[in-house]
């Protein structure tokens, strides 16, 4: 490969990088926001929560405030979970936009990153089946629900999570490589 491509292409490593840290630090805001606005108000949360519930017609769904504010608070935890998976991947993006491409503070970021993804999709199935209790739990007998379920986008999840986790390691030892190649010269 020219020198001319190398530059090129690290160039666009640089400029693909510089836009995913200011998309993540965005997108970090709107979740932060959205997940308090959402649980504010009981009719954004109907439409935004417990409509993918499945929650079957006829069936009671307790938004009295104790209930809003207990389903916050978990959904802050997942939040705050993902919010700082995405940190660890702007630190990613902050080495990349700086052309080190192969450290091994990147693959311990992107190794994080994998980590957190697995997370959340364990926790897909599991906050679902928390927030049907949580929303059913005062209802009369015969009206409560439990539901458990796992759909193939939390499969789907995970083995991406997986699949970053495997690339990081590779990463890992590039980086270990790279370090020791820049100790021969």
């Amino acid at each position: 490969m020219n020198s001319k491509a190398c530059i090129s292409t690290l160039d666009r490593i640089r400029r693909v990088s510089s836009i995913m840290r200011y998309a993540i630090v965005i997108t970090s805001v709107l979740l932060v926001v959205g997940n308090a606005v959402i649980w504010a108000f009981a009719g954004w949360l109907e439409m935004g929560i417990v409509a993918g519930l499945a929650i079957p017609p006829g069936i009671p769904v307790n938004m009295s405030v104790p209930v809003r504010i207990a389903g916050f608070l978990f959904s802050s935890v997942i939040v705050g979970v993902l919010v700082f998976g995405l940190w660890r991947a702007k630190a990613l993006f902050d080495e990349f936009a700086e052309g080190h491409l192969f450290t091994a503070r990147g693959a311990a970021c992107l190794k994080t990153v994998a980590r957190v993804t697995i997370f959340l999709a364990a926790m897909g199935p599991l906050s679902k089946t928390l927030l049907v209790l949580l929303f059913t739990a005062s209802n009369p007998k015969g009206q409560k629900i439990l539901q458990i379920g796992i759909s193939s986008n939390d499969l789907m999840v995970a083995m991406i999570g997986g699949l970053l986790f495997a690339i990081a390691l590779v990463m890992g030892e590039a980086a270990q490589l790279a370090d020791d190649n820049a100790q021969i010269v």
